[in-house]
């Protein structure tokens, strides 16, 4: 992957108690990232890296196909920061919940995690 989030803030948190650091540039394959932390709290840090991409995925009726689902609430976007996510908006929870993913199928989607979700009474759930 360009770029990882989760294992960049484990390696700074190593790299910035290590050297009694406050924050640190790391370079990635997606460009520059900068962690903070404040190290009278270990809980806590910050990540300044750019804006994900979005894109327009043009194959809407295989991911329906793939998902088992009829009909979205949206168009799916596709959003790049290094590990690409596919977000796909349902119209209810019910929906959501009677989402069947064909792997196989889901194969034509390379390199990507796909998100599902559904807004019902203000409330996000996903899936």
């Amino acid at each position: 992957l360009p770029f990882a989030g989760h294992p960049l803030l484990g390696a700074a948190r190593v790299h910035l108690d290590r050297h009694q650091l406050s924050n640190a540039t790391f370079a990635t394959s997606n460009g520059a990232v900068r962690i903070s932390n404040d190290p009278a709290d270990t809980s806590s840090m910050q990540i300044t890296q750019a804006m994900p991409t979005e894109m327009v995925t043009e194959h809407t009726a295989e991911l329906k196909t793939a998902l088992g689902s009829s009909s979205f609430a949206g168009p799916p976007a596709l959003y790049d920061a290094g590990a690409r996510h596919l977000v796909v908006p349902l119209r209810t929870v019910k929906e959501l919940m009677e989402v069947r993913p064909d792997h196989s199928r889901l194969s034509i989607f390379e390199d990507m995690a796909i998100n599902c979700y559904a807004l019902e009474n203000g409330v996000v759930f996903n899936r």
